[in-house]
């Protein structure tokens, strides 16, 4: 096994979990993520909950990663999440992986109400989740 290589930063704000990721992940570093996000987000199990996820200074991962990250989302979605704004203010071809499974239904069951959408800053996101009818928290106010 090896140490952790990136960083990650995961935090619940009434039904809205804040995520900040850094760096490149090693499956480590993304096993350690998905425990977190299981774990923070089971409160919310059973009622709609949103993540607002700042990839500005995220970088790219090892292969096996890839999976991991696909199985994490699905469950998240299986498990209430129906917004996602991605912030990505550098604009790299990392986001191809959100895009590689958007339209897959091993990705998305059909009959769960789910929307991401790419912001290149914050206030947009915030903006964008307000007019979805999210309950912004006021630590992003």
């Amino acid at each position: 096994m090896f140490i952790q290589h990136g960083f990650y930063s995961l935090t619940r704000y009434e039904r809205v979990l804040f995520l900040e990721m850094k760096g490149a992940w090693n499956q480590e570093t993304t096993r350690a993520f998905q425990q977190d996000i299981y774990q923070k987000s089971a409160v919310l199990h059973g009622q709609p909950w949103t993540e607002i996820t700042e990839m500005s200074d995220w970088e790219l991962f090892t292969p096996e990663c890839e999976p991991i990250i696909v199985e994490t989302v699905k469950q998240a979605v299986a498990n209430g999440l129906t917004r996602e704004a991605l912030i990505n203010s550098k604009g790299s071809l990392k986001l191809h992986l959100f895009e590689k499974y958007k339209e897959q239904t091993l990705y998305f069951d059909k009959h769960i109400a789910f929307t991401r959408h790419v912001f290149t800053d914050m206030e947009a996101a915030l903006q964008w989740l307000k007019s979805e009818g999210v309950d912004v928290p006021n630590e992003f106010k």
